[in-house]
């Protein structure tokens, strides 16, 4: 049989790992030998770390510096830099996780690349790994600068798995003519539910996209990557032999419920699932070309559901706080703080907003870790984008806010009241004679947890408002242009929210309520099936957010046959390019890279649409509630 390239590490050296170092055996408990290990189903290898994984860049943020370099006495420096004029520096990290010492991991700048690499801080160990962080500090520059690094592990240098250009990265420049590039993609795996047959055999793997997104950086260098959530399945830690207890406890009475939520997390459940975490991450990040582009491209990651497990956050309290959900959140939250945002627990942020460039800044909110069944983001996180966005630079043109789950989506009336019937013990019977799976592992309505994660699930919808409200302020008062982009649902679509009265395509330029959405997902997860699809179009009517906002879906997704649809049922990523806009300012581009069907083609269709900066008419904002009717009228010729 051919080598697997998963089980090799990504530093090519002799060196392997000690056949007696713990791994993770999901037919039984821990073991350190002789452990037989099943393939799991988000990344179809087995759950083995090699000896080494990474490198993996993330992006922090760019950092002003207040003052001028003082004296070496630590005495004021004699003249301050005006904050105009201040040098800005990329902050940025690089993470390896292995089984080597400490001291035996460097990291350095090749020559002629400006900046510095701090020394090494471990960030966790598990089981005889070190993940090790290297901050990275990178002084901006008119033009875009390519930083060229290497690094070794015990001597040996570690490489790409696909070429042999060594590592790098680009840093977008601060000149007005340099315009940022950087691309969105989301759900990166396999559910439990894709047939393994399918996997490779129907839809070759998890990796056609990503090897689309190498194609892209190589002909026109990425800044930055935002994975919007999903960045790998976790569902089937419910498949670890010690949690099977918590599995078989009923709940049909109310004792059943209290006696499933009061059930202890042990020992033994929290080895097995620190254990499955941190092998699943390992074997899902050093795959060959996820290991490449999160080498070449920094990072800036925001989890979702299947992170943890497959509707965390949505289910009924006696699940949501019960004492086994708990634990495996921790452990889900230890690991997601290593592999994807490059800290320690502790030092997570709630939310972040990234420059990108000269024009656009991108806000990402952690939409998980607080998350309930009526509540999605606490309030004082919504205090924290505003107050961060507000001392944003002048020249900000778009904000685009992250939202793992889509603000504006179609709404299937009547889907939760027919789901929460399931609960009837005679329409469960009646169905199962039929083949229908209608409960999900935890004895809750299958799908249930997905229609409540939604913004315009009955208890979000409020919520929905005030986020929106809240966008719409910003955008008013800091003259930017607002765009929303989501992922989770498996489909590319688009769709917007704009003032009501619907203002004409020229009044749209002045609009501060108009913000686009766009639905970029999966980047390797097959699609829902059309039927479903074909019912979401049927739904995607619009509707009113309040008195003065309108939202709908969009068809401007072309099929084969002509029809202009609202989604497109095929996997996809999205690469977001900035562009002269006239001579006003600069729209953003977002180019939807779309798999075609027969997967084995390789064919790569693209959906682009074009957000326009937002501009004054008048030295004011189209307002359906100050004139902006009126406004209209006359624009459409009425009097």
């Amino acid at each position: 049989m051919p080598e697997n390239p998963l089980q090799r590490p990504l530093c090519e050296s002799n060196e392997s790992a000690n056949p007696t170092d713990v791994v993770l055996d999901l037919c039984g408990p821990i073991s350190g030998k002789g452990s037989v290990i099943p393939e799991n189903t988000c990344c179809c290898t087995k759950l083995q770390a090699p000896h080494t994984v990474g490198p993996f860049l993330k992006f922090w943020g760019l950092e002003r510096a207040p003052s001028a370099p003082g004296p070496a006495n630590g005495a004021v420096a004699a003249e301050i830099v005006p904050e105009a004029r201040a040098p800005r520096v990329w902050l940025g990290s690089l993470l390896v996780v292995t089984q080597a010492q400490v001291g035996d991991v460097a990291v350095e700048l090749k020559e002629g690349s400006p900046g510095s690499v701090l020394e090494a801080e471990q960030l966790d160990s598990f089981d005889g790994w070190v993940a090790l962080r290297f901050r990275l500090r990178i002084p901006l520059a008119e033009q875009d600068t390519k930083v060229h690094y290497a690094v070794t592990v015990s001597g040996q240098p570690l490489r790409l798995h696909q070429g042999d250009g060594g590592f790098c990265f680009h840093v977008a420049g601060t000149n007005s003519q340099c315009n940022a590039h950087w691309g969105f993609y989301s759900c990166s795996g396999f559910t439990p539910d894709v047939p393994p047959e399918h996997r490779e055999d129907k839809w070759r793997g998890i990796t056609p996209l990503w090897n689309d997104i190498r194609a892209v950086h190589n002909k026109a260098p990425l800044h930055l990557l935002v994975g919007g959530g999903d960045q790998l399945y976790c569902d089937d830690v419910w498949t670890l032999p010690s949690l099977a207890i918590f599995l078989k406890i009923p709940v049909k009475t109310e004792d059943d419920r209290t006696r499933k939520n009061v059930e202890p997390y042990d020992a033994g459940m929290r080895t097995q699932v620190d254990a499955y975490y941190f092998h699943h991450y390992c074997c899902h990040f050093s795959q060959p070309p996820i290991a490449d582009v999160y080498a070449l491209v920094p990072q800036v990651m925001s989890w979702d559901d299947h992170d943890i497990f497959d509707g965390w956050g949505s289910y009924a309290p006696y699940l949501q706080d019960s004492a086994v959900f708990k634990g495996v959140f921790a452990s889900a939250l230890r690991w997601y703080c290593v592999f994807q945002q490059h800290c320690k627990v502790e030092e997570k942020l709630p939310v972040a907003v990234y420059e990108v460039g000269r024009r656009t800044a991108i806000v990402a909110c952690d939409m998980r870790h607080q998350r309930r069944p009526d509540e999605i983001v606490p309030l004082e996180h919504y205090m924290k984008i505003s107050m961060l966005c507000t001392q944003l630079p002048k020249d900000i043109e778009h904000v685009v806010f992250v939202s793992t789950v889509p603000v504006v989506y179609p709404h299937v009336k009547g889907a939760r009241t027919v789901l929460n019937l399931l609960k009837n013990g005679f329409l469960q019977c009646l169905l199962g004679t039929l083949g229908a799976k209608q409960l999900n592992q935890f004895g809750e309505p299958e799908l249930l947890d997905d229609l409540d994660d939604h913004w315009s699930a009955p208890d979000h919808r409020e919520e929905r408002r005030f986020l929106i409200e809240n966008l719409q302020m910003l955008s008013k008062y800091r003259g930017c242009r607002v765009t929303l982009l989501s992922g989770d649902v498996h489909v590319c679509g688009l769709g917007r929210l704009l003032s009501y009265p619907e203002p004409s395509d020229e009044m749209l330029l002045h609009d501060f309520r108009y913000m686009p959405q766009v639905i970029s997902s999966a980047i390797s997860n097959p699609p829902p099936p059309g039927g479903l699809i074909a019912l979401l179009n049927f739904c995607s009517h619009g509707g009113r957010i309040n008195r003065a906002t309108h939202h709908k879906m969009t068809r401007e997704l072309r099929k084969r046959t002509g029809l202009k649809v609202a989604l497109e049922n095929k996997r996809n990523w999205c690469e977001v390019q900035e562009e002269p806009f006239g001579n006003s300012g600069h729209a953003l581009v977002f180019k939807l890279r779309v798999e075609e069907l027969p997967v084995d083609a390789g064919t790569i269709k693209d959906y682009s649409v074009q957000v326009p900066p937002l501009q004054k008419l008048n030295g004011e904002y189209y307002d359906t509630r100050r004139g902006g009717l009126l406004a209209r009228l006359k624009h459409n010729g009425v009097e």
